[in-house]
C-alpha cells in the first residue's frame, strides 16, 4: 500500500542542521514543525512532524512508529475532501 509519508525517505537519516552539527530538538519551517533526536526524526510524546495542513507523522528513532493510534494522520480532508490514517510499527506499515 502506497503511503501517505511526506517524510519516508528520511527513515534512519541522520539529518545535520546548516552548521553540519546533527540536529536536536525542534525545527521550524513556515510550514511545519520537525523535531529531532540525535539527528533521527523522533517525536517525545507526540508527532515529530506537524505541518500546518493538518498532517502529523510520529516517529520514533528514525521510523515511523506509534504504539496507540496511527503514525501517519491528517486532522482535516485533504484535497479530495478526505481523511486518512496509516499504523506504522518500528518502520513497517501495518495493514
Amino acid at each position: 500500500m502506497a503511503s501517505k509519508s511526506r517524510l519516508l525517505q528520511y527513515t534512519d537519516k541522520i539529518c545535520r542542521n546548516d552548521s553540519g552539527k546533527i540536529q536536536n530538538g525542534d525545527v521550524l519551517f513556515p510550514k511545519m514543525i520537525l523535531r529531532f533526536k540525535n539527528g533521527l526524526l523522533h517525536g517525545e510524546g507526540g508527532p515529530a512532524a506537524e505541518y500546518m495542513d493538518g498532517h502529523h507523522e510520529w516517529w520514533e528513532n528514525g521510523k515511523l512508529h506509534r504504539d496507540d493510534g496511527p503514525a501517519v494522520y491528517t486532522i482535516v480532508e485533504d484535497e479530495d475532501g478526505n481523511k486518512y490514517e496509516e499504523w506504522w510499527k518500528k518502520g513497517e506499515q501495518l495493514l
